[in-house]
């Protein structure tokens, strides 16, 4: 489970909304301070180094939980990799194999291009349909894991 520490900002009796702050991959780095690619992304664009997002979760069977109180999210790793896959993956082999079709048909290097791009084409097509119906799902959706309790340091 990849889990997210947030705010709740509202709920209700089925739902509860929750504010994530999305920090880049630099700012959790270790060698953050010597690299020249944080560097160049602070100089560039600042404005994309922390964004907040706000997720609307099922209210599940949590302890009480108020406006306020920090939750951990999460989402299962197998839901991720096939996000992932269906994202990158899908459109990658469809260029491949939509070109390689053209290539193996004989068709001139314009044709392939133009049979790479239909592939292009397609697979976003496809993957937009996919994505619309796993969206419905709910092994694709971010879960409300748990109340989190802040620790204290006595003495």
């Amino acid at each position: 489970m990849i889990e997210e520490i947030g705010t709740v900002v509202q709920l209700n009796d089925q739902n509860v909304w929750v504010e994530t702050v999305r920090r880049s991959a630099c700012q959790g780095c270790r060698a953050r301070s010597g690299c020249g690619q944080a560097v160049m992304g602070d100089l560039l664009d600042q404005s994309r180094q922390e964004q907040k997002n706000i997720l609307k979760l099922a209210r599940g069977s949590v302890d009480p939980i108020a406006v306020g109180d920090d939750v951990v999210v999460g989402i299962p790793e197998q839901a991720l990799i096939r996000l992932a896959c269906l994202a990158y993956g899908v459109p990658v082999m469809s260029v491949l194999v939509f070109g390689g079709i053209g290539q193996w048909i004989g068709w001139p290097d314009i044709g392939v291009v133009f049979a790479s791009a239909l592939g292009l084409i397609a697979s976003i097509v496809s993957v937009k349909k996919i994505s619309r119906h796993w969206s419905c799902d709910f092994r694709y959706q971010p879960v409300l894991i748990a109340k989190r309790i802040a620790s204290v340091k006595l003495g």
